[in-house]
């Protein structure tokens, strides 16, 4: 027999440029599909917290205008919640500030309280209560909350005085101020010249 012996050459053991450059190109586009799902969730979760801040300071100050017994807005700064409290008697007849249990608190885990103010006077960091005085005027209420992971993502919470519905603001500033939140342009509604 007469032949040749021909050994095919033996392939490494790693990858080809070709194999690398298609497995980058792969994780390349997942990324840019799944990067921004992830942080548009972490807003939308934030703006889901802001808007229960909203819901809860509105309910106070409905409950404030309808109700019969004294009720807060509280922020407890060192847990991270703001909470609605009562006025009431315990069973031993200890009367103090307890949270309602009809409002539930908010915990504020995706967003924190950068600044408050209460009637024009900033609040200390720590926690407040803000005693709604049924009695009289409500002052204005102002909460700015912005995002934990992202600094620039900036909310404003306003309840004007008088007003039983708070609104919500993107960005650190309500624009007018509080007091211009319920306020009603005649002019810009066409009605400038007209008597209300």
């Amino acid at each position: 027999m007469t032949g040749s012996l021909t050994i095919a050459p033996r392939r490494r053991g790693g990858f080809t440029l070709l194999e690398l450059v298609l497995v980058a190109a792969l994780l390349a586009i997942f990324a840019a599909v799944t990067v921004p799902r992830f942080v548009g969730n972490q807003s939308r979760l934030a703006a889901a917290e802001v808007e229960a801040v909203r819901s809860l300071v509105s309910a106070v100050a409905m409950r404030d205008a309808l109700g019969h017994e004294p009720i807060a807005l509280a922020f407890d700064g060192a847990a991270g919640e703001l909470r609605a409290e009562v006025r009431r008697a315990d069973a031993a007849g200890t009367v103090a500030w307890r949270a309602d249990p009809l409002l539930e608190p908010v915990r504020l885990s995706r967003t924190q309280v950068t600044a408050a103010s209460i009637g024009g006077e900033r609040q200390a960091a720590r926690g407040w209560r803000l005693v709604l005085a049924q009695d009289g005027p409500r002052p204005a209420v102002e909460l700015t909350l912005a995002r934990r992971d992202n600094a620039a993502e900036v909310w404003a919470v306003a309840l004007p005085p008088g007003a039983s519905e708070a609104r919500t603001f993107a960005g650190a500033a309500v624009p007018g101020g509080v007091a211009a939140v319920g306020a009603i342009d005649l002019d810009a509604a066409g009605r400038g010249n007209q008597p209300w």
